[in-house]
């Protein structure tokens, strides 16, 4: 599947007022708009990765109660699809997140539309079906939790190189949905062990999935503190700290 007019060229002043255009939706955590230089960007794919509890679907959820909120509340009033491979989906908690924010939540869950593809075919699809949605519907947020799920699933039955292959076409297909329709595509992966010396973390799927994005962000926490680095692109920022309540992600004040 190859988006429609990918091959239309622009020239550089028309993809820098094009990308002016877009919304950013901000994580409501200003620390973490910080190292995200702004915020999650509409026409960018963003992947968070990080070990189990650090926040990673909580941080998702909220970024669908902040897109699916009305103007007036700060958010965009739109349409969000979230693909669900690992039915992490929890209406209770995003209806949590909500009402200790002071919103609608009926009004958010509605915006909400959730797929739960289970093979590599069922992603591709989803992203065929939102290529049909009209126009006036389109959703400005797509999340996938988690992207590399549906892929370690079918390493079992084929090679590791095949499986990579296949994780960076659809990785690609991600960028180019986001870069066309102005989408803001935001993915979630988690990690594994290196049995290195000293030992140390990899990404489920190795570099390919913050590599392939836009923006890649570390999720980790330590003794005291989540906290939130930016490595793709490498610009040395500082870290941004946050904890997690029933608002979801918020400061450390």
């Amino acid at each position: 599947m190859v988006p429609k007019n990918i091959f239309s060229p622009l020239n550089g002043l028309e993809l820098k007022n094009r990308a002016a255009n877009f919304p950013i939706i901000s994580t409501k955590v200003n620390s973490l708009d910080k190292v995200l230089l702004g915020g999650i960007r509409c026409g960018a794919l963003t992947n968070f990765f990080g070990p189990s509890g650090v926040g990673k679907t909580q941080l998702v959820f909220q970024l669908s109660v902040v897109t699916a909120s009305s103007i007036k509340d700060g958010g965009l009033n739109s349409r969000v699809i979230f693909i669900d491979p690992t039915n992490t989906f929890r209406p209770e908690r995003l209806k949590e997140i909500s009402e200790s924010r002071g919103l609608n939540s009926d009004h958010i869950l509605s915006r909400i539309v959730v797929y739960q593809p289970k093979t590599i075919r069922e992603n591709i699809s989803v992203l065929e079906q939102i290529r049909n949605i009209s126009t006036k519907s389109k959703p400005r947020l797509l999340i996938i939790d988690s992207v590399t799920a549906n892929f370690v699933k079918t390493q079992l039955v084929e090679s590791l190189f095949s499986i990579q292959s296949h994780l960076g076409e659809f990785l690609h297909l991600l960028r180019l949905e986001a870069i066309e329709h102005g989408l803001a595509i935001v993915t979630t992966n988690s990690v594994r062990a290196r049995l290195t010396s000293p030992p140390s973390i990899v990404e489920v799927g190795g570099n390919i999935p913050s590599q392939s994005s836009h923006f890649g962000v570390q999720l980790s926490r330590n003794e005291s503190n989540f906290y939130a680095k930016l490595v793709q692109p490498s610009l040395d920022l500082q870290q941004g700290y946050y904890r997690i309540d029933k608002k979801g992600l918020i400061d450390i004040n």
